[in-house]
């Protein structure tokens, strides 16, 4: 949360890490008005999974 800019997007994609936080304060995320939408790729065919993939790689990543 510290990285993110006011007004800023935090999308996250599946659970890799686990679906539980601990003791999370959510006051920095409100001052900074911080968007958090989520997914996950399962229940998607390979096409689908496929075409976000390569949208995440154009518009997000900096790999």
């Amino acid at each position: 949360m510290n990285l993110l800019k006011r007004d800023g997007s935090l999308v996250i994609i599946g659970f890799m890490g686990g679906n539980l936080v601990n003791n999370f304060d959510i006051t920095n995320m409100m001052i900074k008005r911080i968007a958090i939408t989520g997914s996950t790729m399962r229940g998607r065919n390979l096409e689908e999974k496929r075409v976000i993939a390569e949208q995440l790689k154009e518009k997000v990543c900096l790999l």
